[in-house]
């Protein structure tokens, strides 16, 4: 009976250190404009910023073959860092927006891209000028356990 409670404790201890005991690091969150030729293999930034025009914006989504959007990210450890037992990244990214008018809109969650960032394309068209509010969640896919990992903020003008 003790050594099956040692075998018990030590294999929970190994799979606890696996998936749970190295953390999970931040590298960058953002919100701007990304270059999306390569969206599945790197993070392109082409513009960080906290202001942004609403008529910049625009003109980014009507210029005819451009792969440029208006988004949000978040940038960790490449997923092979953290597998869980079935060989499935471990963490799942989650985004909620606060808009101007104070409603609240949850995203995800949503894996990430092997090398370990996660995208959302942020669609300000319906006129929402004002202070916007990004908080970033990191979820995990075994337990649920969801952990606030940053906040962003931008104002949208005319």
């Amino acid at each position: 009976m003790k050594i099956r409670r040692v075998v018990v404790t030590v294999f929970s201890l190994i799979i606890w250190s696996l998936s749970y005991g190295q953390e999970w690091s931040l590298k960058d969150i953002g919100i701007g404009i990304l270059d999306t030729s390569e969206y599945d293999k790197e993070l392109r930034i082409v513009k960080k910023g906290i202001k942004w025009s609403e008529k910049e914006l625009y003109n980014i989504r009507l210029s005819p073959g451009t792969e440029k959007v208006f988004a949000t990210w978040v940038a960790g450890p490449p997923t092979k860092d953290f597998l869980n037992a079935n060989g499935l990244p471990v963490w799942l990214c989650e985004y909620v927006i606060t808009y101007p008018d104070k409603r609240v809109e949850k995203f995800g969650p949503f894996g990430f891209y092997e090398a370990g960032f996660s995208t959302m394309i942020i669609n300000p068209s319906y006129k929402m000028l004002g202070k916007w509010k990004i908080e970033y969640f990191i979820v995990n896919r075994d337990t649920n356990d969801r952990r606030l990992i940053g906040t962003s903020f931008f104002t949208l003008f005319e």
